[in-house]
């Protein structure tokens, strides 16, 4: 059994001392499930990534059966262009950033309905393409009802089996990221998520 986690730097452990890019930390919340539950840990998220880049890195991840699949998703604002099989052939962009391409598209290519439209879609991927593939797949919301309970038209239809968002009520680390409280936090509340879906009795 292994506990597969997917995510953006939240899920990475992006700020900690020992983070490694696509290594990640073991302060942070894959593996430290994986660690309690006794279970060996691929944590795959990426700086920065989108729904959909989460999406194509599930599409091409070989799963066993009796894998546990946690996906902790960002924010909905971020998208990637997918030009080729290598994961350096990825864009990722997302509002913040400041070159031309990336301030051109938010503003003449993406709004707020289109967001939600295809997080859905890549949520639903997602869901569907696991399902006969994995033992437990567990979606999870970090920003506690910023954009995905928002999604009048889809929200309740799509998005009804989310956990609940992680809320920021703990120290962040000097980057800003989720600190080690929080991700303690968070992991605990998987752990009895997964003990109480799979049956486990500790």
């Amino acid at each position: 059994m292994r506990l597969i986690g997917f995510g953006c730097s939240y899920t990475a452990g992006q700020g900690f001392p020992d983070y490694e890019y696509r290594v990640g930390s073991k302060y942070v919340w894959p593996f430290l499930v994986a660690k309690r539950l006794g279970i060996e840990c691929f944590n795959l998220g990426e700086p920065g990534g989108s729904i959909k880049y989460i999406a194509k890195k599930v599409y091409d991840f070989s799963f066993d059966k009796d894998d546990i699949v946690v996906i902790m998703y960002p924010e909905i604002s971020r998208t990637c262009i997918i030009k080729g099989d290598s994961y350096h052939d990825i864009m990722s962009f997302y509002p913040s950033s400041e070159d031309e391409f990336t301030k051109n598209w938010y503003k003449n290519y993406s709004d707020k309905f289109d967001e939600e439209f295809n997080a859905n879609l890549y949520k639903e991927f997602i869901k569907h393409y696991l399902k006969d593939k994995v033992k437990l797949q567990l979606h999870c919301n970090l920003y506690n009802s910023l954009y995905y309970e928002d999604c009048a038209m889809y929200g309740e239809k799509f998005f009804k089996d989310l956990r609940p968002g992680l809320k920021f009520s703990f120290p962040t680390l000097p980057d800003g990221h989720l600190g080690y409280e929080a991700h303690r936090e968070f992991s605990s509340r998987l752990i009895k998520d997964i003990e109480q879906e799979l049956n486990i009795k500790r």
